[in-house]
């Protein structure tokens, strides 16, 4: 008798990143990079948000910003 075994295959377990930037309408940087998910599994919800800085207004997200909640994909989010 032989029993044959074949070696189990781990499924790939896809992660993401998600950092937040507050930054001023000139580009002017309020507060560094921070990360809010750092490698974590797709997936995973993420939450930020919005912050009061003395002698400024908050007027919007950026055009190229993504969602300020929702949920880890593969790669980097940049809020």
């Amino acid at each position: 008798v032989v029993y044959v075994y074949e070696k189990d295959v781990t499924p790939e377990v896809k992660k993401g990143s998600v950092d937040v930037k507050y930054v001023t309408t000139d580009g002017k940087v309020l507060e560094d990079v921070t990360k809010v998910k750092d490698n974590t599994p797709v997936g995973e919800a993420y939450t930020t948000e919005e912050k009061s800085f003395d002698g400024y207004h908050f007027v919007g997200m950026d055009k190229t910003s993504d969602s300020a909640n929702g949920k880890v994909t593969e790669g980097d989010k940049h809020v």
